[in-house]
């Protein structure tokens, strides 16, 4: 018996992407941007980062972050902690507005 082709890049990121839009609604995800301030959001771009890069150290309640707790067990997967980050980081430099090229490092 062969071992199943693992997935190409473009395929796992659209698998990726369809997951993320139905965690997070884009309804959600709109209405939760109008009511927070910039203050607000990199408050909680810090407590979710801390949460998936360093678990249970990090003393996030994860069932605070309401459906983003689904993301609390990623930090036992450091290779994903990028992947979880990258829309985070994503809304942190757009807020900062600097227009250079998002990182997750």
């Amino acid at each position: 018996m062969t071992d199943p082709k693992p997935p190409d890049e473009a395929e796992t990121k659209t698998k990726f992407k369809t997951w993320m839009a139905e965690l997070l609604d884009e309804r959600e995800v709109k209405a939760a941007a109008d009511a927070k301030t910039k203050a607000d959001a990199e408050a909680l771009f810090q407590r979710v980062h801390s949460m998936v890069s360093e678990g249970p150290k990090s003393n996030v309640n994860p069932e605070a972050l309401g459906k983003l707790a689904v993301l609390s067990g990623v930090w036992e997967f450091p290779a994903r902690v990028k992947c979880a980050t990258l829309a985070w980081h994503t809304l942190r430099s757009a807020l900062e507005g600097s227009g250079a090229p998002v990182s997750t490092e």
